[in-house]
């Protein structure tokens, strides 16, 4: 325990100070956070820029007009209007043309875009007129926004307004790219320092002093710290983000109960000793970083799936497909994530997901510790996958690959 020990802490502390996680734990939650506070910025300032108007003018070629109050000023066309807005009299003026009933159609003047607020002004103004013209006491409020939806969802027993929605909908999905991005930083620091320190031929003089495994269980526990400091460090911005935020409209349907983040936590832990020691066994094999980077690439594909399926969450998150999903130890804990704030995950199902994650992370841990061990000197040829089979379930010894033709030129002269 004691060599674990200080393997797991030299590898925490090496690559904890690494400007890579410092970006990751740090700089991605800063770097969203300013991304969508220009996207919302923007949305804003589209709403808000243009003409604001004080004074409009109209010409009324339909009759459609029965009450104008002062701020609107009725000119006969668009000559005269065209005039009036030339010399700033009105700031805008709009034609309701002959067809306006049957098409809708408003040409709207200016010099300039206009904004939102000038466009709902013309709008009230238009639809009163109308409602003038029917019996009926409804407000042109109404009339223009019939509907002001609230959704409750039966499954969990969730009400909603529309905001709360989409940041419902939005929220697992951050979460699950937490998920990811801190799995592969910390899966991919083990793999490419088992590399490095294989083809700088530090591994030789690691293994005069300590066994494979307990250097394959050092490296794992550091660097699974590593990430799950990284997950603990977002789960608290995410909490001083919803504590403080609370009167925000699109936070209003999201929560984080304990129980979520005990659950989150346990299948990171699991998914990163599953993915982890996965990519320290073909680390070990594997002849250089940048193929080994390659095959993690591909193998962190499998992360990203239940994303592929979100358009489904809002429509049917009890479908079939996310149930399968769940039962898939690759995919397991980013299922869960997008599942939770939509339907009632039962316990039964809860549990046999993380009990085939269990089972498939210890099964890949075992044959991944095997490989490790036996490929940690490997020089020369490339294993064959008969080879490795061997490895796992033979008495395959260390590093017994015959090497290559020119290696061992080499090695005589």
């Amino acid at each position: 325990m004691h060599n674990i020990w200080l393997v797991a802490q030299q590898e925490f502390l090496t690559n904890v100070r690494k400007p890579s996680f410092l970006f990751a734990v740090f700089g991605i939650p800063v770097l969203m956070a300013v991304l969508y506070a220009v996207v919302f910025y923007a949305q804003i300032s589209a709403i808000e820029s243009g003409v604001v108007a004080t004074q409009y003018g109209y010409i009324d070629q339909a009759s459609l007009v029965a009450d104008a109050p002062d701020t609107y000023i009725a000119f006969d066309d668009v000559a005269s209007a065209t005039d009036a807005l030339d010399a700033e009299e009105i700031d805008v003026f709009f034609v309701i043309t002959p067809a306006y009933i049957s098409t809708g159609n408003v040409p709207l003047y200016s010099y300039g875009a206009v904004a939102e607020d000038t466009r709902d002004e013309i709008e009230t103004f238009l639809v009163s007129n109308l409602t003038t013209q029917i019996e009926t006491d409804f407000p042109a409020e109404r009339v223009l926004d019939p509907v002001n939806f609230t959704f409750f969802i039966e499954s969990s027993g969730r009400e909603l307004t529309f905001e709360g929605l989409i940041g419902l909908l939005i929220t697992p999905v951050l979460f699950s790219v937490v998920l990811m991005v801190a799995l592969q930083l910390s899966s991919t620091y083990l793999m490419a320092g088992v590399v490095e320190e294989k083809s700088n031929h530090i591994m030789e003089v690691l293994i005069t002093s300590i066994t494979p495994y307990q250097l394959l269980t050092g490296k794992m526990f550091g660097l699974g710290a590593i990430g799950l400091l990284q997950m603990l460090v977002w789960i608290v911005f995410a909490s001083i983000l919803f504590l403080f935020g609370g009167d925000i409209e699109l936070l209003s349907g999201v929560s984080l109960p304990p129980s979520f983040i005990l659950v989150v936590l346990l299948y990171f832990v699991l998914t990163y000793f599953l993915f982890s020691s996965l990519l320290a066994g073909i680390g070990a094999v594997v002849g250089s970083e940048q193929e080994s980077r390659t095959i993690a690439g591909g193998i962190m594909f499998f992360l990203a799936v239940p994303l592929f399926f979100v358009a489904q969450l809002l429509s049917n998150p009890e479908s079939m497909i996310f149930t399968v999903l769940m039962y898939i130890p690759f995919s397991a804990g980013i299922t869960y994530m997008l599942l939770y704030p939509f339907t009632s995950i039962p316990a039964s199902q809860l549990i046999m997901s993380l009990s085939i994650l269990t089972v498939s992370t210890v099964l890949v841990t075992w044959a991944a510790a095997r490989i490790f061990r036996w490929a940690l000197l490997l020089e020369g040829n490339k294993a064959s996958i008969k080879t490795l089979w061997r490895v796992i379930f033979g008495r395959q010894e260390m590093g017994t690959v015959i090497a290559s033709k020119s290696n061992m030129e080499e090695q005589t002269a």
